[in-house]
């Protein structure tokens, strides 16, 4: 692991501030604080989990969140702070969460997201549909996003 970042840990509601600032540097239609801090004092969010990688620095690298019901996981939101992509926090999240999840798993990407998509594809997701749209971007090839699955053998 590199030795600039900390080991995945569990996000906390203290880590809601730095998530909401990540997720406006990586998406146009960001979330508000006010959302991170929801999926932890909100009945209607159980089953929302993730993690976080911490720079030595003190700051969050990046997080992953997300949800399961039933026998399906949803990731919800997946950002990686722009200063550290490319450096393997967003592979060590994502590892770090498909070990937690004992079931199936789906995600929306956006269709111009090559990094993204390829990262997924390297865990085993596929493509199973597309949604036109989906996305508020003014950059019109992150506005359609794949959704992708990632099926547990059985």
């Amino acid at each position: 692991m590199n030795p600039l970042f900390s080991a995945p840990r569990l996000i906390t509601q203290c880590d809601a501030p730095a998530m909401a600032a990540i997720h406006q540097l990586c998406f146009p239609d960001a979330w508000p604080v006010e959302l991170f801090s929801d999926y932890f004092d909100k009945p209607e969010w159980i089953g929302v989990f993730g993690f976080a990688v911490d720079h030595t620095a003190g700051s969050i690298a990046g997080f992953i969140i997300g949800r399961t019901t039933y026998d399906t996981n949803d990731i919800l939101t997946f950002a990686v702070n722009p200063a550290y992509q490319g450096q393997g926090v967003g592979r060590i999240l994502l590892e770090t969460y498909l070990d937690a999840v004992p079931c199936a798993c789906l995600l929306e990407v956006a269709t111009g997201n090559t990094a993204a998509i390829h990262l997924y594809n390297t865990f085993g997701f596929e493509i199973i549909a597309s949604r036109h749209d989906y996305y508020d971007s003014p950059d019109p090839d992150m506005r359609d996003a794949y959704v992708m699955t990632r099926r547990v053998a059985s």
